[in-house]
């Protein structure tokens, strides 16, 4: 029963975020990723970086290892951590590229880094799900 209503919740964690995310207007960013065509690794990689250098108190890069060619796997955290470490609070994990040749899953997990970290002290659900959980993104 508790992991049902765990699972419940969580689920409807995500489609709200995902709502709010699809339905906001483009946020103005140093760095701007134009969401009419797929991004090469090399951009990802890019604005990852950039946006653990530039949102230190939000996130943090974190590389899991390699692909079979080679390429550095990267995982952004985002959690307010002034509110608690990350490792204490409620994690999620979001997968973007389970397979290589499904390249819409990074693009939405583009999205929903750039929604959560532009959005985070204006919307206040942004700001809720950042202070209290801590949201593992691998695009």
């Amino acid at each position: 029963m508790i992991n049902q209503r765990r699972w419940r919740v969580n689920f409807i964690w995500l489609l709200t975020l995902s709502f709010l995310f699809i339905s906001m207007t483009k946020a103005s960013l140093a760095f701007e990723l134009n969401f009419n065509r797929n991004h090469l690794y090399e951009e990802v990689a890019s604005y990852l970086k950039w946006v653990a250098k530039t949102y230190p108190h939000l996130t943090k890069l974190h590389l899991i290892g390699k692909s079979y060619l080679g390429k550095d796997l990267l995982v952004l955290e985002i959690t307010n951590q002034k509110n608690g470490r990350a490792i204490e609070k409620p994690g999620f994990w979001i997968d973007g590229n389970l397979h290589s040749s499904e390249v819409m899953g990074a693009e939405v997990c583009l999205k929903m880094i750039e929604t959560m970290i532009t959005q985070y002290g204006k919307d206040p659900f942004i700001t809720h799900i950042v202070d209290t959980r801590t949201t593992y993104i691998m695009p």
